[in-house]
């Protein structure tokens, strides 16, 4: 393998990390890092040296961050919120990509460390922390607004509201551990186990329809008509070229639990018809 194609590698890396939705200012980081070795690599494309085993931890570096980045954080709220549930996750994969980058610096013979951050060891102990502080209040706000948006469309069958007040008042909790009856209780444990199955129907809901960015519902909410359990609003498609026409869009009404996702994709396929 040439410099060209790990460099290609590390460009790849680096859009990826375009896109976050949750450990934003850690993705942030470890993109300026990113950026600064393909600004190396590109140094080196003349010189002849063994690429094999950076090849080998960029390609680890790229299977640890594509279930989470890229195109796998534009698929539609439902999947904003899933990965937002992950947070914690997410942060332990963009940890693991570090030391894949660390080992990249060093066989580039790039003086870099991941954190050139000014003081003592400490100092950038509290940096580190901080920072993951803020990039947590950010996924929990950004979680609460994901799900009321759900909500609002018609795309939950489950009401998130516990799992909401369950998170307000243990902002630290384990997801992973409350599912597994670690933690919490055993109605919490059901709340989150509901919301979580919610949230896959939802996300296959909007597979089966047009994506979330290219249609929605325009606020303030305009019901134009509706049924037992569906109802027509007033929507805009956003085109490929950028322009938006209004639109009349079927969705599933707030309180219309007892439908089944085969009747809302019907509804959503119809629409989009």
């Amino acid at each position: 393998m040439s410099v060209t194609l790990v460099l290609q590698l590390a460009r790849e890396g680096v859009s990826l990390l375009e896109d976050a939705v949750a450990c934003k200012r850690k993705a942030a980081h470890l993109k300026t890092v990113l950026e600064r070795l393909a600004s190396r690599l590109e140094q080196l494309q003349e010189v002849d040296i063994n690429v094999t085993q950076l090849e080998a931890e960029l390609r680890d570096l790229l299977d640890l961050l594509k279930p989470y980045f890229g195109d796998s954080a534009r698929r539609g709220l439902a999947v904003k919120a899933r990965l937002l549930f992950q947070a914690k996750i997410i942060r332990q994969a963009l940890t693991e990509a570090e030391q894949h980058l660390q080992t990249c610096l060093q066989l580039c013979q790039l003086d870099l460390q991941l954190r050139q951050l000014s003081g003592a060891p400490q100092d950038q102990d509290d940096e580190i922390l901080a920072e993951e502080a803020n990039d947590d209040e950010d996924a929990r706000n950004d979680l609460f607004g994901v799900l009321e948006l759900l909500r609002e469309r018609g795309l939950l069958e489950e009401d998130p509201e516990e799992v909401i007040l369950l998170l307000q008042d243990n902002p630290q909790i384990d997801f992973g551990a409350v599912l597994s009856g670690q933690l919490g209780t055993r109605h919490q444990r059901q709340a989150l186990e509901r919301l979580s199955i919610s949230l896959v129907q939802a996300e296959e809901f909007e597979a089966a329809s047009l994506s979330s960015d290219q249609a929605y519902v325009k606020a303030p909410l305009q019901v134009l008509g509706e049924g037992q359990f569906g109802q027509v609003v007033l929507g805009a498609l956003r085109r490929s070229d950028g322009s938006e026409v209004e639109t009349a869009v079927k969705r599933v009404k707030p309180n219309g639990r007892r439908m089944q996702l085969r009747e809302q994709q019907a509804l959503m396929r119809e629409a989009a018809s």
